[in-house]
Protein backbone atom coordinates (compact mmCIF):
# COMPACT_ATOMS: atom_id res chain seq x y z
CA UNK A 1 0.00 0.00 0.00
CA UNK A 2 1.64 3.42 -1.35
CA UNK A 3 1.41 6.26 1.38
CA UNK A 4 -0.58 9.33 0.80
CA UNK A 5 1.62 11.80 -0.76
CA UNK A 6 2.70 15.14 0.95
CA UNK A 7 3.28 17.23 -2.62
CA UNK A 8 4.95 20.75 -2.13
CA UNK A 9 3.01 23.84 -3.32
CA UNK A 10 5.53 26.49 -5.32
CA UNK A 11 5.28 29.61 -7.12
CA UNK A 12 6.53 31.02 -9.66
CA UNK A 13 5.79 35.20 -10.74
CA UNK A 14 5.38 35.89 -14.20
CA UNK A 15 7.72 35.95 -16.64
CA UNK A 16 9.46 33.13 -14.64
CA UNK A 17 11.36 30.05 -16.06
CA UNK A 18 10.44 26.99 -14.52
CA UNK A 19 11.78 24.11 -16.20
CA UNK A 20 14.32 24.70 -19.27
CA UNK A 21 15.14 22.16 -22.15
CA UNK A 22 18.25 20.48 -21.84
CA UNK A 23 18.19 20.99 -18.03
CA UNK A 24 17.52 18.03 -15.34
CA UNK A 25 14.27 19.01 -12.86
CA UNK A 26 15.48 16.48 -10.23
CA UNK A 27 13.09 14.14 -10.57
CA UNK A 28 9.77 15.96 -10.30
CA UNK A 29 6.87 17.38 -12.25
CA UNK A 30 4.59 20.17 -12.16
CA UNK A 31 0.95 20.52 -11.96
CA UNK A 32 -0.64 23.87 -11.84
CA UNK A 33 -2.77 24.69 -9.48
CA UNK A 34 -3.80 28.27 -10.73
CA UNK A 35 -2.50 30.56 -13.44
CA UNK A 36 -0.75 29.75 -16.99
CA UNK A 37 2.16 28.07 -18.12
CA UNK A 38 3.42 28.86 -21.94
CA UNK A 39 5.58 25.33 -23.04
CA UNK A 40 8.08 25.71 -25.83
CA UNK A 41 10.74 23.65 -27.80
CA UNK A 42 13.61 24.66 -29.97
CA UNK A 43 12.65 21.88 -32.10
CA UNK A 44 8.90 22.21 -32.14
CA UNK A 45 8.99 23.08 -36.19
CA UNK A 46 11.04 20.24 -36.70
CA UNK A 47 8.55 17.47 -34.82
CA UNK A 48 5.71 19.67 -35.89
CA UNK A 49 4.38 19.82 -31.95
CA UNK A 50 1.91 22.11 -30.78
CA UNK A 51 2.55 23.71 -27.49
CA UNK A 52 -1.31 24.87 -26.18
CA UNK A 53 -1.49 27.38 -23.00
CA UNK A 54 -1.25 25.22 -20.27
CA UNK A 55 -4.15 25.71 -17.39
CA UNK A 56 -5.19 25.02 -14.26
CA UNK A 57 -4.91 20.74 -13.78
CA UNK A 58 -2.54 20.85 -16.79
CA UNK A 59 0.98 19.11 -16.20
CA UNK A 60 4.46 19.39 -17.23
CA UNK A 61 7.56 17.69 -17.10
CA UNK A 62 6.52 14.17 -16.60
CA UNK A 63 8.96 12.75 -19.42
CA UNK A 64 11.95 14.15 -17.44
CA UNK A 65 10.91 13.25 -13.74
CA UNK A 66 9.91 9.70 -14.66
CA UNK A 67 12.97 9.06 -16.66
CA UNK A 68 15.63 11.05 -15.34
CA UNK A 69 16.42 12.41 -19.26
CA UNK A 70 16.71 15.88 -19.71
CA UNK A 71 14.31 18.20 -20.64
CA UNK A 72 12.72 18.19 -24.06
CA UNK A 73 10.44 21.55 -23.22
CA UNK A 74 10.74 24.83 -21.79
CA UNK A 75 8.17 26.05 -19.23
CA UNK A 76 7.48 29.33 -18.49
CA UNK A 77 4.81 31.46 -15.88
CA UNK A 78 2.45 33.11 -18.62
CA UNK A 79 0.70 34.59 -15.56
CA UNK A 80 1.70 34.30 -11.78
CA UNK A 81 1.32 30.69 -10.92
CA UNK A 82 0.83 28.20 -8.23
CA UNK A 83 2.38 24.73 -8.71
CA UNK A 84 1.77 21.15 -7.15
CA UNK A 85 5.22 19.67 -7.53
CA UNK A 86 5.26 15.96 -7.38
CA UNK A 87 8.48 13.99 -6.83
CA UNK A 88 9.13 10.68 -8.80
CA UNK A 89 9.02 8.71 -5.33
CA UNK A 90 5.35 10.13 -4.95
CA UNK A 91 4.18 8.99 -7.92
CA UNK A 92 2.77 5.61 -7.14
CA UNK A 93 0.58 7.29 -4.25
CA UNK A 94 -0.83 9.87 -6.29
CA UNK A 95 -1.74 7.16 -8.77
CA UNK A 96 -3.54 5.25 -5.41
CA UNK A 97 -5.00 8.18 -3.81
CA UNK A 98 -5.42 9.85 -7.04
CA UNK A 99 -6.49 7.80 -9.83
CA UNK A 100 -7.69 10.63 -12.50
CA UNK A 101 -4.74 12.72 -12.29
CA UNK A 102 -2.43 9.65 -12.90
CA UNK A 103 -5.10 8.32 -15.56
CA UNK A 104 -4.89 11.99 -17.47
CA UNK A 105 -1.50 11.56 -17.64
CA UNK A 106 -0.94 8.55 -19.10
CA UNK A 107 -3.55 9.25 -21.57
CA UNK A 108 -1.26 12.47 -23.03
CA UNK A 109 1.26 10.08 -23.12
CA UNK A 110 -0.62 7.98 -24.95
CA UNK A 111 -1.77 11.18 -27.60
CA UNK A 112 2.01 12.46 -27.86
CA UNK A 113 3.35 9.04 -28.50
CA UNK A 114 0.66 8.31 -31.46
CA UNK A 115 1.41 11.83 -32.65
CA UNK A 116 4.98 10.69 -32.95
CA UNK A 117 4.49 7.28 -34.19
CA UNK A 118 2.37 9.06 -36.73
CA UNK A 119 5.22 11.63 -37.91
CA UNK A 120 7.73 9.05 -37.64
CA UNK A 121 5.26 7.30 -40.20
CA UNK A 122 4.69 9.70 -42.41
CA UNK A 123 8.40 10.59 -42.48
CA UNK A 124 9.11 7.04 -44.11
CA UNK A 125 6.22 6.04 -45.99
CA UNK A 126 5.66 9.74 -47.66
CA UNK A 127 1.90 9.10 -46.37
CA UNK A 128 0.21 11.52 -44.88
CA UNK A 129 -3.28 9.17 -43.69
CA UNK A 130 -1.39 7.00 -40.88
CA UNK A 131 -4.65 5.19 -39.85
CA UNK A 132 -6.17 3.86 -43.56
CA UNK A 133 -8.44 0.85 -43.09
CA UNK A 134 -5.91 -0.56 -45.88
CA UNK A 135 -2.74 -1.05 -43.79
CA UNK A 136 -3.52 -4.34 -42.47
CA UNK A 137 -3.91 -5.64 -46.24
CA UNK A 138 -0.70 -4.31 -46.99
CA UNK A 139 1.03 -5.65 -44.39
CA UNK A 140 -0.47 -8.93 -45.17
CA UNK A 141 1.05 -8.01 -48.60
CA UNK A 142 4.32 -7.52 -47.21
CA UNK A 143 4.47 -10.61 -45.38
CA UNK A 144 3.20 -12.90 -47.92
CA UNK A 145 5.35 -11.63 -50.89
CA UNK A 146 9.07 -12.18 -47.86
CA UNK A 147 7.51 -15.73 -46.62
CA UNK A 148 6.04 -15.10 -43.52
CA UNK A 149 3.16 -16.80 -44.14
CA UNK A 150 2.01 -17.28 -40.47
CA UNK A 151 1.98 -13.36 -40.16
CA UNK A 152 0.61 -12.54 -43.67
CA UNK A 153 -2.45 -15.17 -42.12
CA UNK A 154 -2.90 -13.31 -39.13
CA UNK A 155 -3.50 -9.66 -41.24
CA UNK A 156 -5.45 -11.09 -43.66
CA UNK A 157 -7.44 -12.81 -41.36
CA UNK A 158 -7.85 -9.88 -39.20
CA UNK A 159 -8.37 -7.31 -42.15
CA UNK A 160 -11.49 -9.31 -43.17
CA UNK A 161 -12.50 -9.19 -39.32
CA UNK A 162 -11.98 -5.75 -38.44
CA UNK A 163 -12.86 -4.44 -42.36
CA UNK A 164 -16.49 -6.15 -43.60
CA UNK A 165 -16.73 -3.47 -46.44
CA UNK A 166 -12.99 -2.86 -47.43
CA UNK A 167 -12.23 -2.92 -51.23
CA UNK A 168 -9.87 -5.89 -51.01
CA UNK A 169 -11.81 -7.78 -48.98
CA UNK A 170 -12.26 -10.60 -51.93
CA UNK A 171 -8.43 -10.39 -52.53
CA UNK A 172 -7.99 -10.97 -49.07
CA UNK A 173 -9.95 -14.41 -48.52
CA UNK A 174 -8.08 -15.97 -51.91
CA UNK A 175 -4.93 -15.23 -50.32
CA UNK A 176 -6.12 -16.68 -46.92
CA UNK A 177 -7.50 -19.78 -48.42
CA UNK A 178 -3.83 -20.52 -50.34
CA UNK A 179 -2.30 -19.68 -46.49
CA UNK A 180 -4.65 -22.03 -44.49
CA UNK A 181 -1.53 -24.65 -44.05
CA UNK A 182 -0.58 -20.93 -41.64
CA UNK A 183 -3.90 -21.57 -39.98
CA UNK A 184 -2.12 -21.99 -36.59
CA UNK A 185 -1.57 -18.65 -35.14
CA UNK A 186 -2.96 -17.92 -31.79
CA UNK A 187 -2.09 -17.97 -28.52
CA UNK A 188 -2.01 -20.87 -25.37
CA UNK A 189 -3.86 -19.76 -21.98
CA UNK A 190 -1.10 -20.43 -19.21
CA UNK A 191 -2.95 -21.00 -16.12
CA UNK A 192 -5.30 -17.61 -15.64
CA UNK A 193 -7.06 -16.04 -18.46
CA UNK A 194 -5.09 -12.80 -18.41
CA UNK A 195 -1.96 -14.37 -19.58
CA UNK A 196 -1.00 -15.70 -22.62
CA UNK A 197 2.07 -17.67 -24.67
CA UNK A 198 2.95 -16.53 -28.35
CA UNK A 199 5.30 -18.76 -30.12
CA UNK A 200 8.22 -17.09 -31.54
CA UNK A 201 7.80 -15.60 -34.91
CA UNK A 202 4.15 -15.17 -34.49
CA UNK A 203 2.03 -12.20 -34.39
CA UNK A 204 0.32 -10.59 -30.75
CA UNK A 205 -1.13 -7.59 -32.69
CA UNK A 206 -0.96 -5.77 -35.91
CA UNK A 207 -1.24 -2.23 -37.15
CA UNK A 208 -4.08 -1.19 -38.63
CA UNK A 209 -6.63 -4.07 -36.18
CA UNK A 210 -8.94 -2.69 -33.35
CA UNK A 211 -8.45 -3.93 -30.02
CA UNK A 212 -8.68 -2.87 -26.11
CA UNK A 213 -5.80 -5.23 -24.75
CA UNK A 214 -2.43 -4.17 -23.21
CA UNK A 215 0.45 -6.56 -22.87
CA UNK A 216 3.29 -7.04 -20.04
CA UNK A 217 5.95 -8.79 -21.18
CA UNK A 218 6.04 -11.91 -18.72
CA UNK A 219 9.30 -14.49 -20.41
CA UNK A 220 10.85 -13.36 -23.84
CA UNK A 221 11.22 -10.51 -25.89
CA UNK A 222 9.05 -9.18 -28.71
CA UNK A 223 9.73 -6.69 -31.55
CA UNK A 224 7.41 -3.80 -32.54
CA UNK A 225 7.82 -2.74 -36.21
CA UNK A 226 5.76 -0.88 -38.80
CA UNK A 227 6.07 -1.87 -42.62
CA UNK A 228 7.59 1.39 -44.59
CA UNK A 229 8.81 1.93 -48.23
CA UNK A 230 9.27 -1.91 -48.20
CA UNK A 231 10.55 -2.86 -46.04
CA UNK A 232 10.37 -3.47 -42.18
CA UNK A 233 11.16 -0.87 -39.42
CA UNK A 234 11.96 -1.64 -36.09
CA UNK A 235 10.52 0.66 -33.73
CA UNK A 236 11.75 -1.49 -30.67
CA UNK A 237 12.61 -4.72 -29.26
CA UNK A 238 11.30 -5.14 -25.89
CA UNK A 239 12.01 -7.77 -22.90
CA UNK A 240 10.71 -9.16 -19.87
CA UNK A 241 8.65 -5.98 -17.62
CA UNK A 242 8.32 -4.27 -21.33
CA UNK A 243 4.74 -2.83 -21.82
CA UNK A 244 3.04 -2.41 -25.59
CA UNK A 245 -0.41 -2.09 -26.66
CA UNK A 246 -1.05 0.92 -24.31
CA UNK A 247 -2.54 3.06 -26.72
CA UNK A 248 -5.06 1.08 -28.20
CA UNK A 249 -6.54 0.37 -24.81
CA UNK A 250 -5.98 4.44 -23.49
CA UNK A 251 -7.52 5.90 -26.94
CA UNK A 252 -9.52 2.74 -28.32
CA UNK A 253 -7.97 3.52 -32.03
CA UNK A 254 -6.59 1.18 -34.26
CA UNK A 255 -3.26 0.08 -33.54
CA UNK A 256 -0.19 1.87 -34.45
CA UNK A 257 2.43 -0.75 -34.81
CA UNK A 258 2.75 -4.12 -35.00
CA UNK A 259 3.96 -5.90 -32.02
CA UNK A 260 5.37 -9.95 -32.84
CA UNK A 261 7.20 -12.14 -30.53
CA UNK A 262 10.55 -12.45 -31.30
CA UNK A 263 11.05 -15.82 -29.36
CA UNK A 264 8.70 -17.87 -27.12
CA UNK A 265 6.47 -14.77 -25.50
CA UNK A 266 4.37 -15.16 -22.08
CA UNK A 267 2.38 -11.57 -21.50
CA UNK A 268 0.05 -10.74 -19.26
CA UNK A 269 -3.34 -9.17 -21.16
CA UNK A 270 -4.63 -5.87 -19.44
CA UNK A 271 -8.14 -5.32 -20.42
CA UNK A 272 -9.70 -1.60 -20.46
CA UNK A 273 -12.51 -2.81 -18.16
CA UNK A 274 -10.02 -3.64 -15.40
CA UNK A 275 -7.12 -1.00 -16.01
CA UNK A 276 -8.58 1.59 -13.82
CA UNK A 277 -9.04 -1.28 -10.99
CA UNK A 278 -5.14 -2.57 -11.65
CA UNK A 279 -4.56 1.72 -11.24
CA UNK A 280 -6.11 1.16 -7.89
CA UNK A 281 -4.70 -1.73 -6.55
CA UNK A 282 -1.55 -2.35 -8.15
CA UNK A 283 0.06 1.09 -8.72
CA UNK A 284 3.85 0.15 -9.24
CA UNK A 285 2.33 -1.73 -12.72
CA UNK A 286 0.66 1.81 -14.12
CA UNK A 287 3.81 3.70 -12.68
CA UNK A 288 5.85 1.44 -15.11
CA UNK A 289 3.37 2.22 -18.01
CA UNK A 290 3.97 6.18 -17.18
CA UNK A 291 7.87 5.64 -17.54
CA UNK A 292 7.90 3.75 -19.84
CA UNK A 293 5.72 5.93 -22.42
CA UNK A 294 8.06 8.73 -21.81
CA UNK A 295 10.74 6.65 -22.30
CA UNK A 296 9.52 5.60 -25.49
CA UNK A 297 9.03 9.48 -26.11
CA UNK A 298 12.26 10.39 -25.88
CA UNK A 299 13.43 7.44 -27.92
CA UNK A 300 11.51 8.38 -30.62
CA UNK A 301 12.41 12.38 -30.52
CA UNK A 302 15.84 10.90 -31.03
CA UNK A 303 15.19 8.75 -33.80
CA UNK A 304 13.21 11.67 -35.74
CA UNK A 305 16.24 13.85 -34.82
CA UNK A 306 18.41 10.56 -36.42
CA UNK A 307 16.19 10.58 -39.41
CA UNK A 308 17.30 14.17 -40.36
CA UNK A 309 20.66 13.35 -41.00
CA UNK A 310 21.48 13.12 -44.79
CA UNK A 311 24.56 10.31 -44.71
CA UNK A 312 23.74 6.32 -43.88
CA UNK A 313 26.90 5.95 -41.62
CA UNK A 314 25.94 9.38 -40.03
CA UNK A 315 22.43 8.08 -38.93
CA UNK A 316 23.81 4.43 -38.36
CA UNK A 317 26.37 5.09 -35.57
CA UNK A 318 23.82 7.82 -34.62
CA UNK A 319 21.37 5.09 -33.54
CA UNK A 320 24.00 3.34 -31.53
CA UNK A 321 24.51 6.63 -29.43
CA UNK A 322 20.99 6.64 -28.81
CA UNK A 323 20.81 3.00 -27.79
CA UNK A 324 23.86 3.71 -25.55
CA UNK A 325 21.88 6.47 -23.85
CA UNK A 326 18.85 4.75 -24.16
CA UNK A 327 20.93 1.89 -21.90
CA UNK A 328 21.81 4.34 -19.36
CA UNK A 329 25.27 3.04 -20.28
CA UNK A 330 28.37 5.15 -18.66
CA UNK A 331 29.73 7.22 -21.79
CA UNK A 332 33.17 6.47 -19.89
CA UNK A 333 36.55 6.27 -21.97
CA UNK A 334 37.38 2.58 -21.92
CA UNK A 335 33.72 1.43 -21.25
CA UNK A 336 32.72 -2.21 -23.33
CA UNK A 337 29.50 -2.41 -24.18
CA UNK A 338 27.78 -5.17 -26.34
CA UNK A 339 24.77 -4.33 -28.55
CA UNK A 340 21.97 -6.72 -28.37
CA UNK A 341 20.73 -6.01 -31.57
CA UNK A 342 22.32 -7.35 -34.91
CA UNK A 343 23.29 -5.23 -37.71
CA UNK A 344 20.31 -5.57 -40.23
CA UNK A 345 17.75 -4.39 -36.81
CA UNK A 346 19.89 -1.27 -36.42
CA UNK A 347 19.76 -0.37 -40.12
CA UNK A 348 16.23 -1.01 -40.19
CA UNK A 349 15.71 1.46 -37.31
CA UNK A 350 18.01 4.00 -38.78
CA UNK A 351 15.75 4.02 -42.07
CA UNK A 352 19.84 2.40 -43.85
CA UNK A 353 19.26 0.86 -47.16
CA UNK A 354 20.71 -2.72 -47.81
CA UNK A 355 22.81 -1.05 -50.48
CA UNK A 356 24.38 0.90 -47.58
CA UNK A 357 25.83 -2.10 -45.84
CA UNK A 358 28.80 -2.28 -47.32
CA UNK A 359 30.54 1.16 -46.68
CA UNK A 360 28.95 0.86 -42.87
CA UNK A 361 30.71 -2.88 -42.37
CA UNK A 362 33.82 -1.03 -44.00
CA UNK A 363 33.95 1.07 -41.20
CA UNK A 364 33.75 -1.30 -38.61
CA UNK A 365 36.31 -3.49 -40.24
CA UNK A 366 38.68 -0.45 -39.92
CA UNK A 367 38.11 0.41 -36.56
CA UNK A 368 40.18 -1.73 -33.82
CA UNK A 369 37.50 -0.64 -30.87
CA UNK A 370 34.58 -2.05 -32.84
CA UNK A 371 34.23 -5.89 -33.03
CA UNK A 372 31.33 -7.93 -35.11
CA UNK A 373 30.28 -10.89 -33.63
CA UNK A 374 27.53 -13.62 -34.57
CA UNK A 375 25.95 -10.03 -36.53
CA UNK A 376 26.35 -8.05 -33.35
CA UNK A 377 28.14 -5.22 -32.72
CA UNK A 378 30.88 -4.97 -29.63
CA UNK A 379 32.95 -2.10 -28.58
CA UNK A 380 35.50 -1.83 -26.57
CA UNK A 381 35.27 1.79 -25.85
CA UNK A 382 31.85 3.25 -26.29
CA UNK A 383 33.15 7.27 -26.80
CA UNK A 384 34.46 5.33 -30.44
CA UNK A 385 31.35 5.06 -31.23
CA UNK A 386 30.69 8.88 -30.31
CA UNK A 387 33.23 9.99 -32.10
CA UNK A 388 32.18 7.94 -34.72
CA UNK A 389 29.09 9.60 -35.25
CA UNK A 390 29.94 13.49 -34.68
CA UNK A 391 32.55 12.55 -37.46
CA UNK A 392 29.97 11.27 -40.40
CA UNK A 393 27.46 13.65 -38.89
CA UNK A 394 29.63 17.01 -39.40
CA UNK A 395 30.90 15.21 -42.52
CA UNK A 396 27.42 15.12 -43.82
CA UNK A 397 26.55 18.89 -42.75
CA UNK A 398 29.64 20.47 -44.77
CA UNK A 399 28.51 18.59 -48.03
CA UNK A 400 25.12 20.15 -47.56
CA UNK A 401 26.40 23.89 -46.81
Amino acid sequence: MAEKPQLSIISYNKGMFITIEGNRNNHKFFIIQSGNVRISTAGSSRFERDHPLLKQGDFFGVLSAMTGRQEIETAKAETDVVLVAVQKTQFEGLIQFNTPVAIKIIQQFSRQMRTLNNTLSERTTKNEDTEDTEVLYRNALYYQANKEGNKAFYCYKQYIEHYPNAPNRKAAIESLKDLQQYNRHGYTVAGSPFIRKYPRNNIICSEGESGEDMYIIQMGCAKITKIANGAEVILAVLNPGDIFGEMALLESKPRSATAAAIEDCTVMVVSKSNFEALAASKPQIVSRLTQMLADRIWFNYKVLANMHIPDAAGRFFDMLCIHLEKERVPLDPFTAYAFNLTIEQLMKMANIQPSDKRHIMAIINDNQKIKLILDKLITSDVTEIIKLAEFYKKQAARRTR
